[in-house]
């Protein structure tokens, strides 16, 4: 069974156990689900949600993420997060994008899941919006 992790809002992430099939596609899909929570409260509610289906992250064979895009703030949080859970726990991570905003249900049916990765990097979908500082007044 897979952990799967869409942390894309300011919010909530979706969280949900997914089994992957041999060839690379999404079998079964069980509780795909919404929790509420801000991005620092995200690990938190992952192991929430872990414990909830009487799991650990030891029990999992891996993690499907989707990476982006999505809010800046929510997917670095969660990136990391999982990133550090499949680091410590050994587990593969695969890697899906969301760019057309499609339903998390059918992106996941339509997804390809063979290649797995060490580590996940998260794509915003667009450049920062950075405050730029303002000028300094003269001493005068």
């Amino acid at each position: 069974m897979y952990l799967f992790v869409s942390p894309h809002d300011l919010s909530y992430a979706v969280f949900g156990l997914v089994e992957v099939e041999v060839k690379g596609s999404v079998g079964a899909l069980g509780d795909l689900r919404n929790v509420e929570t801000r991005p620092e409260g995200i690990l938190k509610a992952l192991l929430d949600y872990l414990k909830g289906h009487r799991l650990e992250p030891r029990d999992l064979e891996g993690v499907v993420i989707v990476t982006g895009p999505g809010s800046s703030t929510a997917l670095r949080a969660g990136v990391s997060i999982v990133n550090t859970l499949a680091f410590v726990h050994a587990l593969p991570l695969l890697l899906i994008q969301n760019p057309d905003g499609k339903p998390l249900l059918d992106l996941l049916r339509g997804a390809s899941l063979l290649e797995t990765m060490d580590f996940a990097v998260p794509e915003y979908g667009r450049g920062p919006r950075i405050t730029l500082p303002k000028p300094e007044k003269g001493c005068g």
